[in-house]
């Protein structure tokens, strides 16, 4: 079998260093860290069943592991049964819980397959930007400290990415329909996407969606987000769809700043809005000729006129 063994990230003991010095972190690689990982493995496996024989450990591991053979053709059949994948190895838990199981929601996200739940705690703030998977899971916000009950609308997880010059959240693959969700967030402090399409300008402040993409987005606050500054051209600070297909239901947008599509700016596509409040919302002029257009909605269609104002 195969397991990662370059650029490992370990703690290390600095001879040359003095006192606390001395205890650092570095990377290694070669098999003297893809062994351990494979025997740590198998010592996780022996903790859950200590009656595991030296063959069911043994099978139990080549079992848990991704076949990587068409990412590495120069290797054909020279990989083993495939790369080791923890996550299969250990019992599932009915939700990746975050904080709780796993630090990180880029984490629980990349572990979830199609179907599962990734539940992240209210008393959580998220302040990186939320890259949505390509793969069709529930993401829920608004769970209390142990994940046995959740309030996503009185007490959403915050994201807020203020100052990271980014959207806050975003789609990054089209082959997702309806069944990926986003439930129970406050989206605050994003700011929009350069893109060149339908033209030169910032779009998608809070929520940026492209490319086909088909998420849907429930019980959110989206809130202080910008799409451009008063000299450029931008649209839907607070969300922006792009030839895509989101549903949003029981959504409220407010607060949000754009020159055109404050609350919501859509560009083909066809979303679906259900029970969405939109309100004080602001548009502005800007140095390039537009004038302040839809602060609630924009909507521009396939040749890109203008289809309709709200």
């Amino acid at each position: 079998m195969s397991a990662p063994g370059v650029a490992i990230h370990t703690t290390a003991f600095a001879r040359a260093a003095v006192g606390d010095n001395r205890h650092v972190y570095t990377s290694i690689q070669g098999t003297s860290f893809s062994s351990p990982i494979v025997a740590g493995a198998a010592g996780l496996l022996r903790s859950i069943d200590p009656g595991l024989t030296q063959a069911q450990v043994r099978a139990g591991l080549k079992a848990a592991v991704d076949d990587i053979s068409d990412r590495n053709p120069a290797f054909l059949n020279r990989l083993g049964t495939g790369r080791l994948n923890m996550a299969k190895l250990l019992p599932k838990p009915d939700k990746w819980s975050v904080p709780e199981i796993l630090p990180e929601l880029v984490d629980a996200l990349n572990i979830a397959e199609v179907g599962d739940e990734v539940a992240v705690a209210a008393s959580m703030t998220l302040t990186e930007q939320v890259r949505l998977p390509s793969k069709d899971v529930i993401i829920n916000g608004g769970y209390d400290d142990t994940f046995t009950t959740r309030d996503p609308v009185n007490n959403r997880t915050l994201v807020d990415v203020t100052g990271s010059g980014q959207p806050a959240v975003r789609t990054v693959s089209g082959n997702v329909t309806n069944a990926l969700v986003f439930d129970g967030f406050e989206i605050t402090g994003g700011d929009a996407l350069q893109n060149f399409q339908p033209g030169e300008g910032y779009f998608g402040g809070g929520i940026l969606v492209t490319g086909g993409a088909a998420p849907t987005f429930r019980n959110c606050l989206v809130t202080g987000n910008i799409a451009g500054e008063s000299n450029q051209a931008g649209g839907g600070g607070a969300v922006a769809v792009l030839d895509a297909s989101p549903v949003f239901e029981d959504v409220i947008i407010s607060g949000n700043s754009s020159s055109q599509g404050s609350g919501v700016y859509v560009y083909r596509g066809s979303p679906t809005f259900r029970r969405v409040t939109v309100e004080n919302n602001t548009s502005y002029g800007t140095g390039f000729g537009l004038d302040p257009k839809g602060g609630g909605m924009f909507f521009l269609d396939d040749a890109g006129k203008r289809a309709g104002i709200i």
